[in-house]
């Protein structure tokens, strides 16, 4: 038998160690042609020593331990020498460790690929890309862009982190000391989550670049954001902060894979904006909610422990180019809180920004019921479908083709008022609101806001405009709401109205209002009466009110013995501007049989001053209610009214009342 020389065997083991031990290899065009490393960092400071050229390959064929930050430099900093440099698996592999720091680091570098899938082909994620320090030490993250980063892409891998630092995350985009700010970036179809369930991070991804040198262009598309709010802090899923501008977020989907408990009452926000100086952010077609991607599965649930306000889209950015946000799906939710905290659809606070133009925005679904639940434990809560509150003069909102639906809200006990607002402008903002749909054209209850409120005014708006602007509201349908107060206090002022204005130059045309449903005692007539289809009150002679081609009806309280009023339209004009009220159709408006002493309106003028022209009431009743076709005390010119009064009761009072008072022309009057 032939035998092997002792020191042979010893050489080939020697020769062997470095090929068994390997988990990266790497391939140039220049300097040195191969190399093989150990970890991440290693073939890094290869590449930063300048060792390896131009155009450089980085498989990795086993799982890496890192121990510390691996950090690629600019090209032309020291001896680094490189064009593009591409890195993925040849097998299913991970690159982990637990660093108080990046672990990776693009410092600097450009045309960096990291790609998740076997060699870089198929559709499946094989990386996993993993740091689970949960220090909040300063950049403590998964892969970092800082430097002026640029044209770099991460895709198709499994990112996890644990990052508790405010100025780091699982992808963070930093400061830069050179020339530009760390732009067009690219993350696409990875999955992006904690490192553990028990240690989530503060924010998924985060930006926060550096003034004059904004991170510009970076596109997050296509990512699936799972398990990644923290339970004991406000947290994100992406958060654009300071010095950004032009991101496109994109086709990404947010949801918790089981019941969301947190440990404290802290806000949360999915995705947040919070960069005036930048502006042209795109953000479209991403799902949120649900225990799966594009909001499927059961829904988010958030237990009711804590007090957590939470909003899904928020954007506070600049007027130099319009925001766009299309596209976007919020639904599967069933969110509790312990007190009154709010749960915001969409929370624009400032900035110029189109909203649906292109494409619908869906919350909740157009039928159906109950797609986002807000339970709240104590009175004062809103759900808010769209809220623009901050707003000021300089910009301008486009709200426009969008769906609100299959909401409900309750309260915990039958005295809590839980309330809502689909779409909510008390800012000074140019508004544009049109085509949109709240509610929904065929399910009853669409917006259930069902608690019994039975000790708290309860509020239900479809379209809530109160700042000093111009308001253009047009076309949209607001349909098939219903508050469930059953609050007997005829002082409390719980009500249900379509579309309610108390401030700016409004237009208000063409829209349906219909369906609307409250049965509380709400004894208001004017100011705060418990349901009407739209309600317009500015007295200010700086501003001047168009209402016009509206249609309205179903519109009811059924409180058996109710006294206040259900209005149709409700009109509080200034006497000095030019106010026209025209072509606008009213029907259907009721109250309980058993209600003597209530007051149906089919228009209602308050005070002020306009001109009316070609406008219908029919109102039908089967009770002893007082019935106005037309409130009208003072008005300059009138044209062409008509309207119907209808009762099986003889006794019932039949009264249009039209001061004579600059009244020119009264063509008709029909009973």
């Amino acid at each position: 038998m032939r035998t092997i020389n002792s020191h042979v065997l010893l050489l080939i083991i020697f020769l062997l160690a470095p090929i068994a031990k390997s988990q990266i290899t790497l391939t140039a065009t220049g300097g040195t042609l191969t190399g093989s490393y150990t970890t991440i960092k290693a073939a890094f400071d290869a590449i930063n020593a300048g060792t390896h050229k131009t155009s450089i390959t980085i498989k990795i064929t086993a799982n890496t331990a890192e121990t510390a930050s691996a950090v690629l430099n600019a090209t032309g900093t020291g001896s680094a020498s490189y064009g593009l440099v591409s890195i993925y698996p040849t097998v299913t592999a991970s690159i982990t460790g637990s660093i108080a720091g990046p672990l990776i680091s693009l410092n600097g570098a450009d045309n960096i690929t990291i790609d998740g899938r076997i060699n870089a082909t198929g559709a499946t994620q094989s990386l996993t890309i993993s740091n689970t320090s949960t220090s909040s030490a300063v950049g403590v993250s998964t892969i970092k862009f800082a430097e002026d980063a640029q044209s770099n892409t991460v895709k198709y891998c499994i990112l996890k982190g644990s990052s508790l630092s405010t100025t780091g995350g699982i992808v963070y985009f930093g400061t830069t000391t050179k020339t530009y700010g760390n732009d067009n970036n690219y993350l696409s179809y990875n999955v992006i989550t904690s490192s553990s369930d028990a240690s989530r991070p503060l924010y998924a991804i985060n930006a926060l670049g550096t003034t004059s040198k904004t991170n510009d262009g970076t596109i997050i598309n296509n990512n699936s954001f799972y398990n990644f709010l923290s339970r004991g802090s406000a947290s994100y899923g992406i958060y654009v902060g300071d010095n950004s501008s032009a991101w496109t977020i994109d086709a990404n989907s947010f949801y918790e894979t089981a019941s969301f408990v947190p440990t404290a009452s802290v806000a949360y926000s999915v995705i947040q904006v919070n960069s005036t100086i930048g502006s042209g952010f795109i953000i479209t077609n991403n799902y949120i909610g649900g225990s799966s991607a594009s909001c499927a599965g059961t829904a988010w649930t958030k237990t009711n422990a804590f007090d957590n306000a939470f909003s899904a889209i928020s954007l506070s950015a600049g007027t130099s180019t319009a925001s766009s946000i299309q596209g976007n799906t919020i639904k599967n939710f069933a969110w509790s809180n312990s007190a009154n905290a709010n749960f915001t659809a969409f929370d624009i606070s400032f900035g110029s920004v189109d909203i649906g133009t292109s494409t619908a925005n869906n919350i909740g679904a157009a039928t159906g019921g109950g797609s986002i639940t807000l339970t709240n434990g104590t009175t004062g809560g809103y759900f808010y479908g769209m809220d623009f509150t901050g707003n000021d003069g300089t910009c301008t909102i486009n709200v426009k083709n969008n769906n609100i639906g299959a909401i409900t809200t309750a309260g915990a006990t039958t005295t809590i008022a839980v309330n809502f607002i689909g779409i909510n402008n008390p800012g000074t903002s140019s508004f544009t609101c049109s085509s949109n749909t709240i509610g929904s054209a065929s399910t009853a209850g669409s917006i259930n806001v069902s608690s019994l409120s039975s000790s708290n005014a309860q509020i239900v708006t479809g379209i809530m405009c109160s700042g000093a602007s111009l308001h253009v509201i047009s076309s949209n349908t607001i349909a098939r709401m219903t508050n469930a107060t059953t609050n007997i206090t005829a002082a409390t002022a719980g009500y249900i109205y379509g579309i309610h204005i108390t401030n700016g130059n409004d237009s208000v045309l063409a829209n349906s209002v219909n369906n609307l449903t409250i049965a509380n005692a709400n004894s208001g007539t004017s100011t705060t009466p418990s349901a009407a289809g739209i309600v317009i009150a500015c007295s200010s002679s700086v501003y001047q009110q168009t209402v016009h081609s509206n249609t309205v009806y179903n519109i009811s309280n059924s409180y058996t013995a109710f006294t206040g009023a259900v209005l149709g339209i409700a009109f509080t004009p200034n006497a000095t501007s030019i106010n026209t009220l025209g072509d606008n159709f009213v029907y259907g408006l009721t109250v309980n049989s058993g209600s003597t002493a209530a007051y149906i309106y089919g228009l209602a003028i308050w005070s002020g001053d306009a001109t009316i022209v070609n406008n219908i009431i029919s109102l039908a009743c089967t009770t002893q209610t007082t019935l106005y076709g037309f409130m009208i005390p003072e008005f300059r010119v009138m044209q062409e009214i008509y309207f119907t009064i209808q009762s099986i009761f003889q006794e019932l009072l039949h009264r249009a009342l039209i001061s004579r008072q600059h009244c020119t022309v009264l063509h008709r009057l029909m009973y």
